[in-house]
């Protein structure tokens, strides 16, 4: 009956108060804008999250992070950081000789050849001949060391520990590098002999006769031993060798010469 106690739970409450209470929150539910429409406020949160997640991905495909190379990237800078080449994202003094180095692939197993001093004790013809691994891309044509003076020799074995050191440094540092396929793969020495006896003044007839390459092949690979030596100048002065620099000078000038800096349809 109206005005008895009620039996609710573990307190009671008297139905004047139940519907005191009821009156309330009715109150409060009315003064609600949406109170009509009950899904507008579930509506509108559900959009507020989608759209946070739309804007969480469209951060992410912008960001460094996103990009599919981003890792090898990193890699690749924390192993020229590890080597001395930047620090704190900034260049130290080889990175800044390295910037200026295009025509050797891996321009860091050639910096470090320079700095390491290697090219030291070659002469400009020995320098022409050696700087050629760095160039000259056919896989298929085999080394021929034969005739070639010891120090060249001896540089040959260096440049390949140089380059197998890097592999190692950029395996250590997540990059899925072969150190052994590395040096193989970035080192070709099939011009050395070619630019060597070149330099030497042996004419263009009898340079084709002590090699399997072509003919527009020598002349291309020529002409980008040219480019490779200005940059090898370029590198020498940032490390402050002078000598190297007037070396890799006289290299130029004595394989610039004859059918191969001549205009043709090789050049064109």
């Amino acid at each position: 009956p109206p005005g008895e106690p009620m039996e609710l739970g573990k307190g009671s409450l008297s139905a004047g108060t139940l519907n005191t209470r009821i009156g309330e929150l009715k109150q409060k539910v009315e003064s609600f804008p949406n109170h009509l429409i009950p899904s507008a406020g579930f509506a509108a949160a559900c959009n507020a999250m989608s759209l946070r997640e739309q804007t969480a991905k469209l951060d992410f495909e912008l960001s460094d992070e996103s990009l599919a190379l981003y890792p090898d990237l990193l890699a690749k800078s924390n192993a020229l950081e590890r080597m001395g080449y930047i620090e704190a994202g900034v260049a130290k003094i080889k990175g800044k000789a390295c910037v200026n180095v295009n025509t050797a692939e891996e321009s860091p197993i050639l910096v470090e050849a320079v700095f390491r001093g290697l090219l030291a004790p070659l002469n400009p013809m020995e320098i022409a001949g050696l700087l050629t691994a760095f160039i000259f891309q056919e896989r298929r044509v085999e080394a021929d060391f034969e005739g070639l003076p010891k120090n060249l020799l001896k540089a040959v074995e260096k440049l390949k520990g140089i380059a197998k050191e890097v592999g190692s440094v950029l395996k250590a540092e997540g990059l899925p590098i072969d150190p052994d396929t590395y040096v193989t793969d970035n080192l070709k020495w099939g011009m050395v002999h070619v630019a060597y006896h070149w330099s030497l003044g042996l004419p263009f007839s009898s340079i084709t006769d002590i090699t399997e390459v072509l003919e527009g092949s020598i002349v291309r690979c020529l002409n980008r031993l040219d480019e490779c030596l200005r940059e090898v100048q370029h590198v020498a002065k940032v490390a402050g060798d002078a000598e190297l620099w007037e070396k890799c000078g006289e290299a130029g000038f004595l394989i610039r010469r004859d059918v191969c800096f001549s205009p043709s349809l090789y050049l064109t």
